[in-house]
């Protein structure tokens, strides 16, 4: 990145794995005009990624999906959550949209034949690089469940169908703790209503 407000001192890699972790020693604009005093920070650099909520507008049903994730587990939140289907990019950018397609068919056995932009957003700017792509797409849902992922990669991944009005009420009593799936979920509260028009009326247009 080049920005005249920042200067990065130096770079240092302290793990170079999955995804890595770097020391970095920096100055910045002050809102005085200044600059701070050099500062160092660990920060963990992962590939970006996209995520997709499938949402079935004639069942009004969205796909969530359960598997075990360590930090949850180290966090003492309980290990397996609900989430949207998500992949990191391979190369570190791409097609968003391509990505959450194949994401959403290799871990939820979903096809998706249309895609509304959630928002993107950064995971932990203060400590992680890692930028998300989200979309919400639209699925149908007759057929989906059961369990899927990559085996050679450890994904042992539930699918589970849920109605919107019970997904609702278990976001609004806070029983949803990842992220992702608040940001998809509070987005379809606001939208769900435009969106099953527009997707419906694209069914029965033959789209």
């Amino acid at each position: 990145m080049n920005d005249p407000a920042v200067r990065i001192v130096s770079k240092t890699a302290l793990f170079r794995g999955f995804a890595s972790l770097w020391s970095v020693h920096f100055t910045h604009r002050t809102h005085d005009g200044g600059w701070s005093a050099e500062l160092e920070r660990e920060v963990f650099k992962r590939a970006n990624s996209a995520a997709v909520l499938p949402y079935d507008p004639v069942r009004d049903e969205i796909v969530l999906l359960e598997q075990f994730r360590p930090g949850a587990h180290l966090a003492g939140r309980g290990g397996f959550t609900l989430e949207p289907p998500a992949g990191l990019f391979a190369a570190g950018a791409g097609d968003a949209t391509a990505l959450a397609r194949a994401e959403a068919r290799e871990e939820a056995g979903c096809e998706l034949s249309a895609f509304e932009p959630v928002c993107t957003f950064l995971v932990s700017p203060s400590c992680m690089t890692e930028t998300v792509f989200v979309y919400c797409g639209r699925a149908d849902t007759r057929h989906i469940g059961g369990v899927h992922g990559r085996r050679d990669e450890g994904e042992d991944i539930k699918v589970h169908v849920m109605p919107f009005a019970r997904a609702r009420a278990e976001l609004d009593a806070g029983r949803f703790e990842v992220g992702l799936t608040i940001i998809c979920l509070q987005w379809l509260v606001i939208h769900r209503d435009r969106l099953r028009a527009k997707w419906r009326a694209a069914s029965v247009g033959g789209a």
